[in-house]
């Protein structure tokens, strides 16, 4: 009898069916289960937490009171506040965690041939007197930059990174207007007032958004120290999210990041990045 021998090629088709048929009736597999941000990745994390003692054993200061680029007035550590570094920040999201600390090298490498400006009042100021003197600790070879208008900046040459503050407390362009009749000074004893353009951005920094790769910008804590004790709290929000919606209009955002730092949550539903102190 014969033995019927079928080409190779057409066993080609059967083995494919079943393949098919395996495939189609074994379970798939699950996709893989995201993992969560490391705390202090997720925008959240920078404003809903608390600060907490630093877990023991607390490290050392990532730089001295010798920083050149320190202000006098503001050195905690030499002016006797050691308690500050003893401090973390601990994200309600990450369960009792705290923020990891800076990694200097890994963060300029990171910024690597960048320029980031900082763009606000003495909240960011204060910010970006600290990261100088972290960065520093990465770049022996830092030294001060104040060009462009700038009121302090720190120059990074071992990996090209430019970090620096121009002061703009409001963001929007004010000028002072002296009271012109002497009967109203001498009835409530205002001098004058301050007209806020909230639709015209501050010269301070709007002719240097070019040249930064990263803007930071930050207001809303000197929108409330005037003395309007007639204007309403909603009306303040509003003036303030109107001119956070026309400095973006300013920033081309496919090449700088407007990242805003308010005072007030309300300014989370703007389509800017917002997040509060």
């Amino acid at each position: 009898m014969r033995r019927l021998r079928l080409p190779l090629v057409l066993l080609l088709p059967i083995a494919l069916t079943i393949l098919l048929l395996l495939s189609t009736s074994s379970p798939r597999p699950r996709p893989p289960t995201p993992q969560p941000l490391p705390c202090g990745a997720a925008l959240s994390d920078a404003a809903d937490g608390r600060w907490v003692p630093t877990p023991p054993p607390a490290p050392p200061p990532l730089y001295s009171p010798s920083c050149p680029f320190h202000r006098n007035a503001w050195n905690c550590l030499r002016n006797g506040r050691p308690q500050f570094a003893s401090l973390s920040w601990a994200p309600t999201r990450c369960g009792g965690a705290v923020v990891p600390r800076i990694d200097a090298a890994r963060f300029l490498a990171a910024a690597r041939g960048r320029r980031v400006g900082l763009v606000g009042d003495s909240l960011s100021e204060n910010l970006v007197v600290a990261l100088l003197c972290a960065l520093r600790s990465a770049d022996d070879g830092a030294r001060k930059w104040k060009r462009r208008g700038a009121w302090r900046g720190g120059y990074f040459p071992k990996e090209d990174v430019v970090v620096a503050y121009h002061r703009a407390v409001l963001l929007a362009k004010y000028t002072w207007q002296p009271v012109e009749k002497s009967k109203e000074l001498q009835k409530d004893g205002i001098k004058g007032t301050y007209r806020v353009d909230v639709d015209i951005p501050a010269d301070d920094w709007i002719n240097v958004t070019k040249f930064y790769d990263v803007l930071i910008f930050n207001t809303g804590h000197c929108w409330r120290h005037w003395d309007c004790s007639n204007v309403s709290f909603s009306s303040t929000v509003l003036a303030l999210s109107f001119t956070l919606r026309s400095c973006g209009i300013h920033i081309n955002s496919q090449k700088r990041l407007p990242w805003f730092s308010t005072k007030e949550e309300n300014l989370l539903s703007l389509h800017l990045a917002c997040t509060t102190d």
